[in-house]
């Protein structure tokens, strides 16, 4: 199964912002790639993970629905882990 690795930016994001996108992309089966992200005061960006059956498309457009709900100026781009499966 290939495995996507996102990043996401949001400008002027505050803990609350990038609290509820991370519990919004939680929900949909990510997975939170941080390094000590419970320590975070003041991110800028998180970084979180999705293995499974999906497509590049599927994965950018549930990034997209949790990002826009934040109201927020945001960048972000999507990977594959070269070591994943495409099967």
């Amino acid at each position: 199964m290939p495995k996507y690795i996102t990043h996401i930016e949001m400008e002027n994001g505050n803990l609350e912002d990038f609290s509820s996108l991370n519990k919004e992309l939680l929900r949909s089966s990510f997975k939170n790639e941080n390094i000590n992200a419970d320590k975070l005061k003041h991110p800028s960006k998180i970084v979180l993970s999705k293995s499974g059956n999906v497509s590049l498309q599927e994965i950018n457009a549930e990034i997209l629905k949790a990002i826009g709900r934040t109201g927020k100026k945001f960048s972000f781009y999507v990977v594959r882990d070269k070591n994943s499966s495409l099967n």
